[in-house]
């Protein structure tokens, strides 16, 4: 990982982390998940395993430490299966993740696929405060939803910056393994 790459995507990801820590709980004190949208942007503009394994890894530390208390382990593995998952997506994907609409999709599906693993990890391993199904459908979707509007509206311009910084030759690139 480049070093450019690492700042970025640290960058990213602390926003995702500070999204996460001031949002307020909802059902059941369980807040929205804002550490997966830097995430799947990381992985957008990075699509190399390399790159993947450490911002699904760092993600899962940043959702497991802001997170609900006892959900360090769900998460962590949520996001590294979650990251490898849209990496394996992105690379059958990869030309029409150029354009913003599809992005939003991208993220909408990356970020229910995180927290649809996050909740069956986290039902097998601590007592949730509530029913998978009603968290999945009142916070997961909603959140999902959420993440989809603030790609279309960050992608474009992380994307522009990206290129402008020269860091690969072309944003959507086809990954690298």
């Amino acid at each position: 990982m480049k070093t450019k790459e690492l700042v970025l995507s640290a960058l990213l990801l602390g926003m995702g982390a500070v999204l996460q820590a001031v949002v307020p709980g909802l059902v059941g004190g369980m807040k929205p998940d804002f550490i997966p949208v830097m995430m799947i942007l990381s992985i957008l503009l990075f699509p190399k395993l390399q790159n993947t394994l450490i911002v699904g890894f760092v993600a899962g530390v940043l959702a497991g430490l802001t997170g609900m208390a006892g959900a360090f382990i769900p998460n962590l593995i949520d996001k590294v299966l979650t990251a490898l998952i849209l990496l394996g997506l992105y690379t059958l994907f990869a030309k029409l993740l150029q354009k913003t609409a599809v992005a939003a999709i991208f993220a909408f599906v990356g970020t229910t696929i995180s927290g649809l693993f996050f909740l069956t990890f986290a039902s097998f391993l601590i007592e949730l405060p509530g029913a998978v199904g009603i968290m999945f459908y009142s916070i997961v979707l909603p959140t999902a939803a959420l993440s989809a509007i603030f790609m279309a509206v960050i992608y474009p311009i992380a994307k522009s910056l990206h290129q402008r910084t020269g860091s690969v030759n072309e944003v959507n690139n086809t990954p690298t393994v």
